[in-house]
């Protein structure tokens, strides 16, 4: 479960009543308050907190003119648990607790075994806070407050939470052991035992390996849509290549979901490279062809809603344009052409789209409304700050163009893409077994990785040449 596997820190305040006794006293109110972590989880997934516990006799059991009350210094528990991405609070002592009151000359002493128990125990009423939101630092958080009646309404219990887990804050420096690999992914079996050092190491701040790395897969595009991203690529080689398109999680490293071209599918899609979501669809690009899938179908055939042929140009890379355009970037010749959104879509379908200034003897064709040079060996492009960021590379060399400043990066960087102003992800094919497998290997990069931009920015200049 994704929640228990985080450190959680921040405020709880749980409100428990019980009408039936079950605490040893009647119509008893609990009431703790307390800060939560950063601990261990238990075996339950259970985090030790700081805080106390309150008890209120509203039935004035020991003084019929006097509110009982009486606070003991416990080991509260605050349990945790993940569903539909909402977090799920369980609370408790621990069955060895106890508090005793002292009132109107009276002492007495109850044991604790509420105000909720363990979920291994199968008792207790689980409360459903949140939603889980994910920062962009990929953090999680949960500002909630949530009231629910359990046992027959015999228990009313309330909590307020306002709790921040996830992984300690952007410093860079990460090794091969920081790279997650997350549910439905597999460590890569290749490589050397330490990643590849490169200019600007020390912005990244996040890494993930990727899905189907020991088959074959070499990752070519990204397209975030919240905390989650679509990584499109290619496996297999020569007339069996074909093109991939993954959903997964950003913050968990999960493989949501997968699409795949098969032998047989048309129209054929073999050297899957960029890959750009809009209000429209996800666009991909191929080296004789440009899609329009269909988010919601990734999974299972390629949701193929439109396509188009390719004549003039060799597609790289996608990049959502402004003023109603997409860009089909080129690879080999430094251009992006931009083509409208509207023309695209418009009836009759155009099939073939060609480059500004090509012959339109063919009443089928689109042609470019614009041409834009690009940084030699450009991969990717998106807009950011200063307007059009680059990524330029080969398996050897890589380069990053923010602004109008050129830097020094990874190697076999390819499709880039701005989550806010605050943090770039990027992909890198040089992590592929296919850049592994070399007599002469690539640098050993992390599949997918995100950087700290205010860090990047003011980072090393001096880059290599591709």
């Amino acid at each position: 479960m994704v929640a228990t596997q985080q450190q959680w820190t921040g405020s709880v305040r749980f409100l428990s009543t019980d009408r039936t006794g079950t605490n040893g006293l009647p119509e008893t109110t609990v009431e703790w308050t307390g800060t939560i972590g950063p601990a261990e989880p238990n075996p339950h997934g259970a985090h030790v907190g700081n805080g106390s516990y309150t008890y209120f006799n509203y039935d004035n059991y020991l003084c019929p003119t006097n509110l009982v009350s009486q606070t003991t210094t416990v080991a509260p528990v605050l349990y945790l648990g993940e569903e539909d991405e909402r977090l799920l609070v369980y609370a408790g002592a621990g069955g060895d607790s106890a508090v005793t009151v002292s009132a109107c000359g009276e002492t007495r002493t109850w044991d604790i075994y509420a105000p909720l128990t363990t979920p291994a125990s199968g008792l207790g009423c689980p409360l459903a806070l949140g939603p889980i939101t994910v920062d962009e630092d990929g953090n999680y958080r949960v500002d909630s407050v949530v009231t629910a009646t359990c046992y027959d309404g015999e228990i009313t219990e309330t909590v307020e939470v306002h709790l921040v887990g996830g992984r300690a804050p952007c410093t860079g420096g990460l090794t091969l052991s920081d790279v997650v690999a997350g549910p439905g992914v597999s460590v890569p079996s290749y490589g050397p035992a330490t990643l590849a050092g490169f200019r600007n190491d020390d912005t990244m701040c996040r890494a993930l390996w990727l899905p189907d790395a020991n088959f074959g897969f070499v990752p070519q595009g990204i397209a975030l849509a919240g905390q989650r991203a679509y990584i499109s690529g290619y496996r297999g080689s020569g007339k069996r290549e074909r093109c991939s398109v993954y959903r997964i999680d950003l913050v968990t490293g999960a493989k949501l979901a997968f699409t795949k071209w098969g032998q047989s599918d048309e129209p054929v899609c073999k050297h899957g490279g960029g890959i750009a979501l809009t209000r429209r669809g996800l666009w991909l690009a191929d080296t004789k062809r440009l899609f329009l899938l269909d988010p919601r179908r990734i999974g299972g055939r390629p949701p193929i809603v439109r396509s188009w042929k390719l004549r003039g140009l060799k597609g790289s890379y996608v990049v959502d344009g402004v003023a109603d355009q997409i860009g089909v970037g080129q690879y080999d010749n430094g251009r992006i052409h931009w083509y409208r959104y509207s023309s695209l879509l418009e009836r009759p379908w155009k099939k073939t789209l060609v480059p500004q200034g090509a012959d339109l003897s063919r009443g089928s064709d689109l042609r470019a409304v614009r041409t834009s040079p690009t940084p030699s060996k450009t991969q990717g492009a998106a807009y950011g700050p200063g307007g059009l960021s680059y990524a330029s590379s080969t398996a050897t060399c890589g380069r990053l163009f923010i602004g109008g400043d050129r830097l020094g990066f990874g190697a076999g960087i390819e499709e880039i893409a701005y989550a806010g102003t605050d943090y770039l992800w990027a992909v890198f094919e040089s992590g592929a077994k296919r850049y592994q497998s070399r007599d002469e290997p690539a640098p050993f990069m992390p599949m997918l990785a995100s950087f700290k931009v205010d860090r990047l920015r003011a980072g090393d200049t001096r880059a290599c040449t591709p």
